[in-house]
């Protein structure tokens, strides 16, 4: 983006930022479960009309 060889497309199509971040100790090499939980998290976070 910043080197202007890649260009957003389809910009009013992008959900918007979820104010949350889900923090662990394994970094990317997290656990099967842990893993497991963060993406189930994030969907449930993201689906929330809530909280957008």
């Amino acid at each position: 983006m910043a080197a202007g060889r890649l260009k957003i497309v389809l910009a009013a199509f992008e959900p918007r930022p979820v104010p949350i971040h889900l923090v662990h100790q394994e970094g990317r090499r997290a656990s099967a479960r842990v893993r497991a939980f963060l993406d189930f998290a994030a969907e449930r976070l993201r689906a929330d009309p809530s909280i957008n």
